[in-house]
């Protein structure tokens, strides 16, 4: 399944995430394009202004999205402390590994209970499980296309 695919199916599934969905979808799209298009001009955009918001964001869509993991941790790769685990019915194939004692936290997607899942789409559409790590004082160690 592509990411377009998943975003659109998961927009469908998740209606509290549908409109990040969509828009991921879209970015998937405009990603799929750029060996066909001229990008120098976005990239001067990023060149102008390095630091800028919108120049991050621009740079994370043209070099796409780090995968999340997918495999369980026993101990937190930041720091080797212990890590815990929070997982929510409504995302049964994601969890937040979150680590107490430098308070960064991962998302994983368990593939084995969703085949269909791919994780960084997955990981955009459980924003609910950003939104608990962050009310729980955790930061994400490596963050999405959108910065969450």
């Amino acid at each position: 399944m592509s990411r377009i695919e998943r975003a659109e199916e998961l927009a469908r599934r998740y209606p509290v995430s549908a409109e990040l969905m969509y828009f991921f979808r879209d970015i998937a799209r405009f990603q799929a394009t750029l060996g066909t298009i001229d990008a120098a001009p976005l990239r001067d955009f990023i060149r102008r202004d390095p630091a800028g918001p919108l120049a991050a964001f621009y740079a994370r869509v043209l070099e796409g999205c780090a995968p999340v993991a997918d495999s369980w941790r026993d101990a937190c790769a930041a720091c080797r402390g212990p890590v815990h685990t929070y997982a929510s019915p409504e995302f049964a194939h994601i969890r937040v590994e979150a680590c107490d004692a430098c308070g960064d936290y991962v998302k994983a997607v368990d593939l084995s209970q969703d085949p269909a899942a791919v994780p960084e789409v997955d990981d955009l559409a459980s924003v609910p499980l950003y939104l608990w790590a962050a009310e729980h004082g955790y930061r994400k160690s490596s963050p999405n296309l959108f910065g969450l």
